[in-house]
């Protein structure tokens, strides 16, 4: 029988009770629908009657079994070996972002393509890119953006370098470390600041 896990004592006691009653009317109706169930399938069963009897999870769970009877032996067979290597979670996951992405790209074309005559960098692009770093490749992040300077930029990247605290002064080049270093346009404002990952060996 289900858990419950997410449910209050009293809702999880009325719902365990429910489903109980429920496969012993069906059972005294027709037993037969009952024999030669392996564990697994029975569980499933009345897992089903338990997500059916409840009205709010109806027609979720109609619509997702609807798409899976519909499916052909082939696709089938993929969905229960996608099954066997993940869960179902998340694969609903990696689809909500896949559509969150191919949302932002139609957006993007439809401003360069559409539009391109009145887009404006700062109002229109900026937020979107900075919101989606991934379209440049999974391996870029954000350091800075419009509001910073390099030098803001630079203490933000600094914080993402592990260790950098235990660093001696032999470790950097002694130019680096004189009095009065200046460097040229370090006040000047970042459009955007990304950092690329890669795999040290």
């Amino acid at each position: 029988f289900p858990t419950y896990k997410n449910l209050s004592q009293h809702d999880a006691e009325w719902r365990h009770t429910n489903v109980r009653t429920v496969i012993k009317e069906i059972w005294l109706v027709e037993p037969s629908i009952f024999n030669n169930l392996g564990a697994k399938q029975a569980k499933v069963m009345i897992s089903l009657l338990d997500k059916l009897l409840v009205s709010n999870e109806n027609d979720s769970l109609l619509e997702v079994l609807e798409s899976v009877v519909e499916l052909d032996e082939h696709r089938l067979h993929q969905l229960a070996e996608q099954l066997n290597k993940t869960t179902l979670e998340n694969i609903v996951s990696t689809i909500e972002v896949l559509q969150r992405r191919e949302t932002v790209v139609r957006k993007l074309e439809e401003l360069m393509i559409n539009n391109y005559k009145d887009v404006l960098e700062t109002p229109h692009l900026q937020g979107i890119i900075e919101a989606n770093t991934w379209l440049f490749g999974e391996q870029y992040s954000m350091i800075g953006a419009e509001e910073d300077d390099f030098q803001k930029t630079a203490h933000n990247l600094r914080q993402h370098i592990k260790e950098i605290d235990v660093l001696a002064e032999d470790d950097f080049e002694q130019q680096d470390l004189d009095d009065g270093l200046t460097i040229e346009g370090v006040r000047r404002q970042v459009d955007l600041f990304l950092a690329r990952k890669t795999k040290q060996f």
